[in-house]
């Protein structure tokens, strides 16, 4: 049986057989029932689900800590690649966040600091010490965070 990370856990994939096509959690393992779809189409829509889903929990997180102020609404697209640059894991874009669909490898944990430190290019685009002072309000502990990226980078970058 195959495993792919999710969400910072390696979970069992099964495939079977069925008139209708779906993909769904059961037990800890995640079945996609299929017909003529190639399973690989049916698994990517449901990761982008539990991508997004886990955006948005995040981003909810993140303004009930009330250390910044989020004006307007962000939203998120999900995509498989940002910009031609492999290392790229998620990018702001107006009013949206861009995020690699292979980022739902990766614990929520880091999806913070990624949300974190797109949130903090709202204030300031370089990457200087005012920027790292807003990261570091929104997020603490992101030098940890920006660890465990590194960690995932492969799985992240295929």
């Amino acid at each position: 049986m195959m495993e792919i990370p999710v969400l910072g856990h390696l979970t069992p994939v099964r495939e079977e057989r069925a008139s209708e096509e779906r993909v769904e959690f059961r037990d800890g393992v995640i079945v996609i029932s299929r017909n003529d779809t190639p399973p690989s189409v049916l698994l990517k829509d449901f990761l982008a689900d539990i991508l997004y889903s886990a955006l948005w929990e995040v981003l909810s997180e993140i303004k009930r800590e009330g250390k910044v102020d989020i004006l307007g609404d962000l939203d998120f697209e999900i995509v498989e690649k940002i910009d031609d640059k492999r290392h790229r894991v998620a990018k702001l874009k107006g009013n949206r966040i861009w995020v690699k669909l292979s980022a739902v490898a990766l614990p929520k944990g880091v999806l913070k600091y990624i949300l974190a430190h797109e949130i903090s290019h709202l204030i300031i685009k370089r990457h200087d010490e005012k920027f790292k002072k807003i990261l570091g309000t929104i997020l603490p502990e992101y030098e940890e965070a920006e660890r465990l990226l590194r960690e995932f980078e492969e799985v992240i970058i295929g």
